[in-house]
């Protein structure tokens, strides 16, 4: 396409001219006070529609949208392998505008691996962060109160926040443990705007297999379920042309809930699960300080599970990082995978047993988690 240099262009340079440099799902130096430090980031420096909402790569952002997100992480998708059906996508943030000294800050609110944070706009939409992103927008637009929005943000972004690893709604419930979904949920709770009521069910055979690493889950919220929300409508898609990643980490992440839903885990097999078994025990006990530290985690922040729960997701997030950067790269090698196709589907991609045999030899490692 010959104009396709010229929209790249564009995708760098509509919007604020500084651009932070953060990872997706990991820590970095950008904390709160950074980010309302830097002038060029307020909503004055994004383009507004004739409404005055932030319009960005084509798209209108509004205070309370609800963001379904495919991030750039090879291990994104880890904690939606244990529901009964395939996700949609594997996280889920809040966009509102940020109101301080005056000036509003146009930013999404999300979990990351040490709690709660905030992430520029400009930063969330590049596609060094995310791949894909569907907007989801109130009906009733009448009931989002932006101020309490960002009023209720800035309250939970002073308090420490850790990862829960069960994916036990009672545990949940502690304003301290949080998932990509309770995050943002308990603010538009706090703001009188409804969450969703249909939850992802576990499957019998997962449940059994969560329930051996004392990961005792019940059904519960993720990013999927909002599209079921009435309440809420699509009204926007960016697409930043990562679908390699994407495919690669659908495949994977087909692939492992199968074997979860077939086979016994038997993590102790695997000898770095053993090593984080002890060291998540040190930690929890009190006898790990400077493994904590290693980690860069304070006790407050420290992700809230079982030693057994801690150790493998652990050693889940490692294996699907390699695997999924495995397979990607064979998808970058041979594009006629997906775009030889008249359509296509990921049904179609499953349905290809020469595809799926990369899949496995791509996924070789992590045969050591279960009986096979």
């Amino acid at each position: 396409n010959p104009g396709f240099p010229d929209l790249m262009k564009s995708l760098h340079i509509d919007g604020p001219p500084f651009i932070p440099d953060i990872p997706a799902a990991r820590d970095s130096r950008w904390d709160t006070d950074r980010i309302l430090a830097r002038q060029e980031l307020m909503k004055d420096n994004y383009p507004q529609d004739a409404e005055g909402n932030v319009f960005l790569r084509g798209v209108s952002f509004v205070p309370g949208d609800i963001l379904l997100v495919n991030l750039i992480d090879e291990s994104d998708g880890l904690f939606t392998n244990f529901t009964a059906e395939a996700n949609y996508s594997y996280h889920s943030a809040l966009y509102l505008e940020i109101e301080y000294e005056g000036k509003f800050f146009p930013v999404i609110y999300e979990a990351y691996e040490k709690g709660a944070r905030i992430v520029p706009l400009i930063t969330f939409v590049q596609p060094s962060y995310t791949g894909f992103i569907e907007i989801l927008r109130w009906k009733n637009q009448d009931s989002v109160n932006r101020s309490v929005l960002s009023q209720a943000v800035l309250a939970y972004l002073e308090l420490p926040h850790c990862f829960n690893l069960t994916l036990n709604d009672e545990v949940q419930g502690k304003s301290n443990y949080i998932t990509c979904t309770t995050t943002f949920t308990r603010i538009i709770e706090k703001a009188g705007l409804p969450v969703p009521v249909h939850l992802s069910e576990i499957s019998d055979p997962v449940l059994k297999n969560m329930e051996s690493l004392k990961l005792f889950g019940k059904p519960f919220l993720t990013p999927t379920d909002f599209l079921y929300f009435a309440e809420l409508k699509p009204t926007g898609i960016i697409d930043n042309g990562q679908f390699p990643l994407i495919l690669a980490a659908s495949l994977i992440n087909n692939e492992y809930n199968m074997w979860l839903s077939h086979y016994s885990l038997n993590p102790t097999a695997d000898p770095d699960y053993r090593f984080y078994l002890r060291a998540a025990r040190a930690i929890i006990e009190g006898r790990g300080a400077l493994l904590l530290k290693l980690f860069g985690y304070t006790e407050e922040t420290f992700p809230y599970g079982t030693p057994e729960t801690l150790a493998f997701i652990l050693r889940l997030e490692e294996e699907l990082e390699i695997s999924v950067s495995i397979m990607r790269r064979y998808i970058e090698s041979f594009p006629e995978i997906y775009i030889s196709q008249e359509s296509f589907s990921l049904q179609s991609s499953l349905a290809n047993e020469a595809l799926m045999v990369k899949v496995r030899d791509a996924m070789k490692r992590m045969e050591t988690h279960f009986n096979m």
